[in-house]
């Protein structure tokens, strides 16, 4: 089992801050998983060595309240976040005069990925951990949880309100506690939005009109684009949803009964590259494929559709339409790597996708889903084990990826990035995405 985020306060300190509750809440500062010390840092000016940040807590609890809904439920969105998203969930967003780590959360619906890099910030510190991994979402609401109450708890203890942090604190509390405040939260989250940023009705208005696509498509259609860009895309779904004409079409009755072998008793585990791997074995089991490549042909005859004339490209993401064992899938790119890999991505989601789903939506986005289609993809196609295996036999890696990438009919940066993911190269092996 993972190791618990937690957030804590090693110890209160004696300030004299302007701010009551600031003075109140100075305090050595601690954010760890297990072994892995977040806030670790190298004090130049004392020589040493430290695991705490010296912070106001009540600045990191403020923060922390504010962005809730956001740290919880809002993807990264492509590679270059903005602005406005750092803000909302790079510690630094916190501010108050601190120099924090630079910390960033990001969701994906299930689970909390938080990755930190080594920085200088000033004053002579300079924060030393480089790490990325993923919590739940569950063990994310908790660590929260119990830094805010600490904080809370320390404040009452020395007579202190700090209204800013209280009204926060509880409106965030009574919305979690309300099903239908808590679902519009999520959404506006979702979205990139603040709590009320826009008008909650034209929140609810966006998901309703994306209702056709099916809960599911739907969220993951409009997160990938946020707010500004959610009515444009259900529009373009709209228009795209009844050209047949660019649509390829896919039967996937082959793969029925590994589907209702895996909806009856799903993986075990809610790690979305787990599960896609355990379904993506399953497939090659129950079609007989072992696990060497599968052909472009062999592809095309499983999917019983013809890869040698592709539809042209008709949106910026790809997206199958239909029910059951019934799609038309229209295509992002027409390379055939690409399309193998987009093919695979979209059976990955048809095998897995919630039911009442009409529609498969393949984005760029970090979500839950998104990333199950894309390690669904990778492991059908090119086992990382037998590419592991490949690779720990070659004299020379680059030219073995090369080779592997051939041999499979996938791109190099999928042979990479699965070796980089399950620990079998470095992350300095990995190129920046195409």
């Amino acid at each position: 089992m993972a190791d618990p985020l937690t957030l804590s306060v090693r110890a209160f300190l004696e300030s004299s801050a302007f701010d009551i509750a600031e003075a109140a809440t100075a305090a050595e500062l601690e954010l760890r998983s297990g072994e892995v010390v977040l806030t670790q840092l190298h004090d130049r000016a004392s020589h040493t060595v430290r695991d705490v940040v010296r912070a106001p807590a009540v600045v990191l609890a403020r923060w922390l309240a504010g962005n809730w809904w956001r740290l919880r439920w809002e993807p990264l969105r492509g590679t270059q976040p903005d602005a406005d998203w750092l803000l909302s969930h790079e510690l630094g967003g916190a501010g108050g005069g601190v120099l924090w780590p630079a910390v960033r959360f990001a969701s994906d619906g299930a689970h909390i990925l938080v990755s930190s890099r080594a920085c200088s910030p000033g004053a002579g510190l300079r924060y030393l951990t480089v790490a990325s991994f993923s919590v739940s979402g569950l063990r994310f609401e908790r660590a929260i949880d119990d830094f805010i109450d600490q904080v809370m708890r320390r404040l009452s203890d020395r007579g202190v309100d700090d209204p800013p942090l209280r009204v926060l604190w509880g409106d965030v509390l009574a919305e979690r506690r309300d099903p239908e405040a808590a679902l519009l939260r999520r959404r506006e989250a979702q979205l990139g939005l603040d709590p009320d940023q826009v008008d909650p009705a034209d929140v609810i208005a966006l998901f309703e009109q994306g209702a056709w696509l099916g809960a599911g498509a739907c969220e993951e259609a409009l997160v990938d684009v946020g707010f500004h860009g959610a009515a444009a895309r259900l529009e373009q779904l709209r228009r795209l949803s009844v050209d047949a004409a660019a649509r390829l079409p896919l039967d996937l009755g082959a793969f029925a009964s590994t589907q209702a072998a895996w909806r009856s008793a799903p993986a075990a585990g809610d790690a979305p590259w787990a599960r896609a791997a355990q379904l993506a074995a399953r497939v090659r089991a129950d079609l007989g494929l072992g696990d060497g490549p599968i052909s472009t042909p062999r592809l095309g005859a499983l999917l019983c559709a013809d890869l040698s004339d592709p539809p042209a490209p008709a949106a910026p993401i790809a997206v199958a339409f239909g029910s059951g064992e019934r799609w038309g899938f229209l295509p992002r790119k027409t390379r055939p790597t690409s399309l193998r890999f987009d093919l695979a991505r979209a059976l990955g989601d048809a095998l897995d996708r919630p039911e009442g789903d009409r529609a498969l939506p393949l984005t760029a986005a970090s979500t839950s889903r998104q990333r199950f289609q894309r390690a669904f993809a990778q492991e059908l196609l090119c086992p990382v084990e037998v590419a592991a295996a490949r690779v720990s036999e070659a004299d020379d890696v680059g030219e073995a990826i090369e080779d592997l990438a051939a041999d499979f009919e996938v791109s190099s940066w999928v042979v990479r990035t699965a070796l980089v993911n399950h620990g079998h190269l470095d992350r300095g092996a990995l190129p920046a995405a195409p």
